[in-house]
Formats: C-alpha cells, sequence, structure tokens
C-alpha cells in the first residue's frame, strides 16, 4: 500500500499574520506501508520517533508495521517536506487500518498531531494543503480553514538550495514582521502573487538575514511570475512562464551559483 503526496512553496508565511498561501510543486515523497516489525526503510533521515508519535495518536503500535520511505524533497530547507511525510505517514495508517476519515478531517489530524509535537508552530495547514492538492491556496492555520483555491498553470520552477544553515528563530521574531506580512497578503488577495511574494521575501529576510537583493534581482528578470524564500528558507525559488532562451540560461547559472539547483513545475 503506498500514498504520495508532494512539495509545496511559500508565497506567503502564515507565520506573520496566521493566514498562509502556498503553491504545490512537482517533488513527490511516497510512504508505504506493510506488515512487518517496526522496521523504517528511507532514503532521508527520518526517525521512526514521527511514526511512532503518529501511530499513538492512532491508536497503533509502531512495531506491528513496516514502513518505507522515498522522498525527493529535500529536508528542512523550506519545501515542506515535514509536512508531506507527516501527512503521508497519516494517511498510510488510516488505509491500512481501514479508517473512513475523510481526507480533509485527515490533513486536519496530520497538522494538530505537527502543532503538537513541535514539527511546527502552527500545524502548517496551508503546507499541507498544497502538499496533497496542489494549486494556489489561501489557508488560515490558527482556524485550520480553506479561505480559497485556484487552479495554476504548470509552469518551470527554479530552486536554489544554500549551502547555509538557518538559526532557530522563535514565533516572537515573526510577529515583529506583521505590518509587512499584512501587505504581502493584501498583494496576495489581489492576485498579485509576484509583489506578494517579494514583501513575504523581505520580511523572512528581517528575521534571518539572508540577501534580500538575491529576491530582488530574479523578480526582474522578463517572466519571471514570483520569485521568494519559501518557509523560512534558506531555499529560495524564480517560477517561470514564457522566458526565452538566453534569461533561461542566466536563471540557470544563477541558481547553480547560489546553492545546489533544482528544476521542476508547479503542480
Amino acid at each position: 500500500m503506498e500514498v504520495v503526496e508532494h512539495s509545496a512553496l511559500t508565497v506567503v508565511s502564515a507565520l506573520f499574520n496566521g493566514i498562509g498561501v502556498t503553491v504545490g510543486i512537482n517533488l513527490p515523497l511516497k510512504v508505504s506501508i506493510e506488515a512487518g516489525e517496526g522496521k523504517v526503510f528511507n532514503n532521508r533521515n527520518e526517525s521512526h520517533e514521527l511514526i511512532t508519535m503518529i501511530a499513538k495518536e492512532e491508536n497503533m503500535d509502531a512495531r506491528s508495521f513496516n514502513f518505507s520511505i522515498n522522498s525527493e524533497i529535500p529536508p528542512g530547507v523550506g519545501l515542506k517536506s515535514s509536512s508531506a511525510v507527516s501527512l503521508a505517514i497519516l494517511r498510510a495508517l488510516r488505509q491500512y487500518s481501514g479508517s473512513n476519515k475523510s481526507i480533509m478531517q485527515t490533513i486536519v489530524d496530520s497538522c494538530v498531531y505537527s502543532k503538537k509535537y513541535g514539527i511546527s508552530y502552527t500545524g502548517a495547514m496551508d503546507d499541507a494543503i498544497s502538499c496533497h492538492f496542489g494549486g494556489l491556496n489561501f489557508v488560515n492555520n490558527e482556524r485550520f480553514e480553506i479561505v480559497d483555491r485556484f487552479s495554476i498553470s504548470k509552469n518551470k520552477v527554479y530552486i536554489s538550495i544554500p549551502n547555509t544553515r538557518k538559526r532557530n528563530a522563535e514565533l516572537d521574531e515573526f510577529r515583529t514582521q506583521q505590518f509587512l506580512g499584512k501587505i504581502a497578503l493584501k498583494y496576495a488577495f489581489d492576485l498579485n502573487l509576484k509583489k506578494a511574494a517579494l514583501e513575504n521575501s523581505r520580511a523572512v529576510s528581517n528575521v534571518y538575514g539572508y540577501d534580500f537583493s538575491i529576491i530582488e534581482t530574479l523578480s526582474s528578470i522578463p517572466g519571471v511570475k514570483i520569485a521568494g524564500f519559501t518557509g523560512t528558507g534558506p531555499s529560495f525559488y524564480a517560477i517561470a512562464d514564457s522566458i526565452d532562451e538566453e534569461n533561461q540560461s542566466y536563471i540557470a547559472s544563477f541558481f547553480k551559483q547560489n546553492g545546489n539547483y533544482i528544476l521542476t513545475e508547479l503542480r
């Protein structure tokens, strides 16, 4: 039995004002489950602890089955790997046990567990919705409610993962950037996603000290629709549609120079 979730990107972070705007991308994570003796086979540094915690919440014994996790989502860099793997584990457990709970209830429960066990500050329902459904999603993380959803074209997505470590930041530090977060959110509700991601990235940069000029440079390139830091970084991205060959080469070289480089698409 196998379930699949995907990665996602931040347009506006929910850490500033409670409402997050995210978009799905085509980097898959697959989880399979079978009867066994509690082994976990994976290509990422995923401990038994997460599976054990979620299984316990479901009144199941993690020692009675084996898990296999195969992910193309780099962990810990803002690409929503935690939301994807938590939701995939819970979905797999519920399918295995024959649960009749809906996918929306499963998504909410996954977010509740993530918040309870400190995997995310808010439960990150905005991330989980985009990981599962794809598209552009506006989600109130505090109420666990979808505000609005839109389908999207499968534009190219360039992602860079800098070879740097981010420091830990407290939630109060994000609250100091609420004003910028509100500006970003207003642009997002007007569907001016380019400006929304730009102002969100400015706020994220103020918290973490990232080089905001990177995002300004990417946003100025013809054909780039959205550019920004995703999650709490350090990864950043550019979403592009009709870019000529010269600009495609420029973007690719720009991303390669700034860290590990991934090319994928929206979903």
